[in-house]
This record gives structure tokens, sequence and C-alpha cells, in this order.
């Protein structure tokens, strides 16, 4: 083999390696980070959980990039699990770091992370007398509530 040859195909192997540790399955079995919060929904029940780019629902359509409710029980940690900045008030997946929670029409998706986008702001509300630490997670675009557990305990929850 001759060396420019060798070269390109060390570049290659070492270019394939680290894109499969950057892949979302290298990182499929890892715990959520302690900092991080699940979304439930006391209206429905259920955990806000992001589905990723290939997700198709029920039906077979393709819905890209989807936040649906789903049983907190099913679903990996890391697809339920969201960390929020008080600075930009965006919840950010920790399945998709790059990616935030935002508001289209009646759905929940998850779009690249855009600080100035009134869709992706959320604010944090205290629930009174609720001794648990819960909170309301309110969109500012247009007031819809989530309760949020408020931190993963022993079951893995919020």
């Amino acid at each position: 083999m001759s060396r420019p040859l060798r070269s390109t195909v060390a570049f290659l192997g070492t270019a394939v390696a680290a894109l499969g540790l950057a892949s979302p399955a290298a990182v499929a079995d890892a715990p959520a980070p302690a900092s991080a919060v699940r979304i439930h929904s006391a209206a429905y029940g259920g955990c806000l959980t992001a589905e990723g780019s290939a997700y198709r629902d029920p039906r077979g359509t393709s819905r890209p990039w989807l936040v649906a409710l789903q049983p907190c029980e099913d679903a990996p940690a890391y697809r339920q699990s969201w960390r929020y900045s008080p600075d930009t008030r965006q919840y950010q997946s920790v399945a998709e770091p790059y990616r935030c929670v935002e508001r289209r029409g009646g759905l929940l998706v998850t779009s690249l992370c855009d600080a100035d986008s009134a869709a992706q702001r959320f604010r944090v509300e205290r629930v009174s007398g609720s001794g648990g630490g819960r909170v309301k997670v309110v969109a500012e675009a247009d007031g819809r509530v989530w309760e949020q557990v408020a931190r993963r305990g022993a079951w893995g929850e919020g």
C-alpha cells in the first residue's frame, strides 16, 4: 500500500471511529445527568419524550423531532430528560443537546435551540402547598401548563 493511501485509510478509520463515538446509539444506555428533569403531564399522564429524527407515529406518518407524551417507565431516561436554562428559559434535550422544546401549532417538537424564539421559552412556577417541590412549566407563547416533578429521585422521575 502506498504512503498516501495508508494515510487516507488511517484518517477515514479515525473519522468513522469518532462518528461512532459521537452517535446517539453510543450513549443510548447512558443514564440522564442528575441536573436533568422529566416533564410529566398531570392532565394526561406520561412524560415528554424526545422521539428523534426517524420517529413515525402509530399510523406510520413521519414526525421527525416530535416531543411525544409516553409512559414514564417505557422510554429510555435520556430521551425523557431535559435541562432547563433560566437565562434563556428553554428546555434542552439530553438526547439531542443542540435541540430545545418548541411549540409548533398543537405539537411540541425539538428544534435547533434559538434563544430568540418565543415558541421555545417556558416559565417555571412553584406550585404552592405541593410539599414535594413541584413546579408548573408554562409555555410563554400560549400559556399551556405542564407539571414537572422536582428532581430525579430514586425512581428516576423528576
